[in-house]
Parts: C-alpha cells; sequence; structure tokens
C-alpha cells in the first residue's frame, strides 16, 4: 500500500487538449500501393506529400509486363503516375528521404531530404496528420540452388524479362523446372502468396510460345486463393507438371560434367510414388 501511494504521489495528471489535425498526410513509397493511397486520399480533399527515394514513381511494377488475368500492368503505371503527377493535392518529392520524424497523431513534422540536380541536399520541413509507410518488397536473392552461379538459374522476374522481351530464347528453351517455396537462409519461412500466381503466369506464357517445352514445378503448396484456381488447372491442362517436395526431402540441383559440357541437373523424390 504505502509503494502504491507513494508512486501515485509521484505521477502527473493528464490534460486532454483539443486541437485541429494538419489536413495532409505522408505516403513514404512511390510505387503502386503508395501511389493508389496517395490518390485516395487525395480525392477525399486532403493534401498528400508522396516521398520516393529514386527518381521516378512506379518501384516494382516496372518490371511487371503481364499478369495471370491478362491485364497490362504498364498501362496501370502510366495512368497511375500521370494521375499523381498532374493532381493539385499531391506533392510530390522524388530522390527523398525522410531522415527526421517527430510529434503524435494529428501533429507529426518530418523533415525531407531532397537530392537536387546539382548533387546538393536540399531540406524541407513537412507537417501531417497521417503516416502511410508503403515501402514495397524486394524480391529474394540468396545462393540457394546454385542462383547466381550459373546463368541458367534465374529468379522468376528475370524470366518474364526474358518472355517479355526476348520471345526468341524462350522458343529455343527445352526444358525448365520452376523451384517454388524457397526460403533465404537465416529469415523467417513464410508464404508470400504472390510466387504461385507469377510462376503460372510466366509457365503458361512459356508454352504458349513454346509448346514443346518440358515446364516441370517443384513445390511445397500451391497457393492460387480464390479465382486464380483457374490459373493452376489451366497450366495442368496446358502440359505443366507438378511435384510436391517437402522439407525432408528437398530438390537437388547441381552441375554435372558431360562430355565439353556443363549439364544443369534438378533430382527429386517423388514422394507419393517413391
Amino acid at each position: 500500500m504505502r509503494v502504491a501511494v507513494d508512486r501515485v504521489r509521484r505521477s502527473v495528471p493528464i490534460h486532454k487538449v483539443e486541437r485541429t489535425p494538419h489536413r495532409a498526410a505522408l505516403v513514404i513509397g512511390g510505387g503502386v500501393s503508395g501511389m493508389t493511397a496517395a490518390l485516395a486520399i487525395a480525392e477525399t480533399g486532403f493534401d498528400v506529400h508522396l516521398v520516393e527515394k529514386t527518381g521516378e514513381l512506379g518501384g516494382n511494377l516496372h518490371h511487371v509486363y503481364y499478369v495471370a488475368e491478362g491485364d497490362n500492368p504498364q498501362r496501370l503505371l502510366r495512368d497511375l503516375v500521370n494521375r499523381i503527377v498532374g493532381h493539385d493535392r499531391i506533392h510530390l518529392y522524388l530522390n527523398s528521404q525522410v531522415i527526421r520524424h517527430s510529434g503524435s497523431v494529428g501533429d507529426f513534422a518530418a523533415t525531407v531530404s531532397t537530392r537536387l540536380h546539382s548533387g546538393r541536399l536540399r531540406e524541407t520541413r513537412l507537417r501531417h496528420s497521417a503516416v502511410i509507410l508503403a515501402t514495397g518488397g524486394v524480391e529474394a536473392a540468396g545462393g540457394q540452388y546454385l542462383l547466381g552461379q550459373d546463368p541458367r538459374i534465374v529468379r522468376q522476374s528475370e524470366l518474364e524479362e526474358i518472355l517479355a522481351h526476348h520471345p526468341e530464347r524462350a522458343g529455343r528453351l527445352r526444358s525448365v523446372v520452376m523451384l517454388q517455396c524457397v526460403a533465404e537462409p537465416g529469415s523467417r519461412e513464410y508464404c508470400s502468396r504472390i510466387c504461385c500466381t507469377n510462376t503460372l503466369k510466366n509457365a503458361l506464357r512459356l508454352r504458349m510460345l513454346n509448346p514443346e517445352c518440358q515446364v516441370v514445378v517443384l513445390y511445397k503448396n500451391i497457393i492460387t486463393y480464390g479465382f486464380r484456381e483457374k490459373y493452376y488447372l489451366e497450366a495442368r491442362r496446358r502440359g505443366v507438371i507438378f511435384v510436391r517436395y517437402t522439407d525432408a526431402e528437398q530438390p537437388d540441383v547441381r552441375l554435372e560434367s558431360r562430355g565439353a559440357h556443363q549439364a544443369l541437373v534438378v533430382r527429386l523424390r517423388e514422394h507419393v510414388f517413391g
């Protein structure tokens, strides 16, 4: 009881203060999520400060050339950028980063550092009520399964570049293995929910460009949620082979000398039929 009373004696009363919040928001990240958020806020009548660390808007959308549903992501990119640049309530900061942030809900203050064409840095102080972090993600780049050690081993984004810009290279392929559910060493394993659909769209595009190419997908689980299940069924109908593996028996990827060249070999025990 003495401790509780002594603690109360040292307490400071809290007084509520009414204040009008600043009618502005800060959005950090100029990818598709950041641009969509900025437009949604601006369309409701509030000012938006959109901060992007690179010299252009778009983020990962710059490297997406088609989607499973058939829409054109590059058209979406151009539309979003044009709407952002032309909106009178959106203040755009390219080549910029937030270097300081303070305040509380309704009254935040941020300092944005912008690198000018001359190379000098300019600092701008912004007042805002809310913050949206839309800083995006990056594709895993670990060295598992000889990634980075042989030019024939590529990530799905690199394959998409080939399919979109060099279809003649896709036409020369005879066998392609797509390895799913690869976690970076030391990272916490989780499902991103986008890898499977991304693989299916590339597998379908590859089979369309080169019907003679054998495409095999090695996976732990196929997560094509909702109506995207139909792309999994379509891939199977088009001859894509799906083989499941487990943590106990993972694929083995290696280079083997065969005469004058190095063969890229993938071995896997198919646990259903052995």
